[in-house]
């Protein structure tokens, strides 16, 4: 039987129902509801700058459910910001041979190649998926890149759908480039943030 969410998730996961994502098992195994807030506090860290606290977080999901892709993807993502670019990927591989195709395996190859310093492949990969994913996802991506323009394009975007990670624009390490940009106080005010 199919639920909603399970459908929902699978559709957001992987651009479609992929036959992976299907698996009511599977999806009950690598996201159970007791990991959410292991994620959501590692987040947080990564948020506030405190990468250790957000590393330990993210393994204290892995020591129970190695296989969990928000986890990886995490990991993915905070070793790669530090430049740890064999750290993360090898995070990429694990996620890359469980989750094939899926948005978080793209998001974390992406950071990759920016990691490694190849920004032809990054800006490849995120010109491709840019119009297929959130648009804070595509805003920070571009504000990586020093892509101001089209950062803050999506990032108005963003605020105009409502979209709730908009409202990290403030702390998320990725838009530091952002701040002193005039259009950035204003899509805070728009947000309702203290600019």
């Amino acid at each position: 039987m199919r639920t909603l969410t399970r459908s929902t998730h699978s559709t957001w996961l992987s651009g479609g129902v992929s036959p992976r994502a299907t698996s009511t098992c599977r999806l009950l195994r690598d996201y159970p509801l007791e990991v959410l807030p292991f994620i959501n506090e590692a987040w947080v860290f990564f948020y506030e700058h405190r990468f250790a606290e957000a590393d330990r977080a993210f393994h204290r999901v892995l020591e129970s459910h190695p296989d969990n892709a928000m986890a990886l993807e995490g990991l993915g993502h905070l070793q790669a910001m530090l430049g740890n670019c064999a750290a993360g990927g090898e995070y990429a591989a694990k996620l890359t041979r469980l989750w094939p195709g899926s948005f978080l395996t793209r998001s974390v190859l992406w950071n990759l190649s920016v990691c490694q310093g190849d920004v032809v492949q990054a800006r490849k990969l995120l010109d491709q998926a840019a119009p297929k994913i959130p648009p804070f996802y595509a805003t920070a991506s571009y504000a990586v890149l020093g892509d101001k323009e089209r950062a803050l394009a999506y990032l108005d975007k963003a605020v105009s759908e409502r979209d709730i990670l908009a409202t990290s624009m403030k702390v998320n390490p990725y838009l530091d480039l952002l701040h002193s940009d005039p259009c950035f106080a204003e899509l805070e005010r728009r947000a309702g943030l203290d600019p």
